[in-house]
């Protein structure tokens, strides 16, 4: 019982130390991981309709909407569900804003996608807005 009280958190000590056998607690340490494992799929579900639900926000910026597409693709990862990068940055692709079309679609035919990271579109489109900024001055 000592064994199995040192391999769990704190706060199921009082829950464990209940138990009159070791086989009790241990049973009870699979039930509530059981639980545990079925909140995480959960979350990985939900955190996956995110994914393929994300779209620019109305005045949200490249680097805002960079940063919330690769913290929830982080966010998966840990969780063990992986976005590999080629998927990351084709979703960032599809969700532009129209203004983009040209561009996206230059992308696409003139870089390679497989090797392409959400950081380095991010770069070539701050190259883009900067043009367009300099084009509108």
């Amino acid at each position: 019982m000592g064994a199995l009280m040192r391999s769990i958190p704190r706060e199921m000590w009082g829950t464990l130390g209940a138990k009159k056998m070791v086989k009790e607690a241990w049973e009870t340490v699979q039930v509530m991981r059981v639980g545990a494992v079925r909140v995480k799929e959960i979350s990985v579900q939900n955190l996956l309709k995110e994914f393929e639900n994300i779209e620019f926000k109305e005045g949200e910026s490249m680097d805002d909407f960079g940063m919330r597409i690769t913290n929830l693709v982080a966010t998966l990862k840990y969780l063990g569900e992986t976005i590999d990068n080629p998927r990351a940055v084709k979703k960032f692709l599809c969700v532009l804003p129209s203004r983009f079309n040209q561009v996206v679609v230059s992308i696409k035919m003139f870089c390679d996608m497989k090797t392409l990271s959400v950081e380095d579109l991010l770069g070539r489109l701050h190259a883009v807005e900067d043009w367009f900024e300099d084009k509108v001055k």
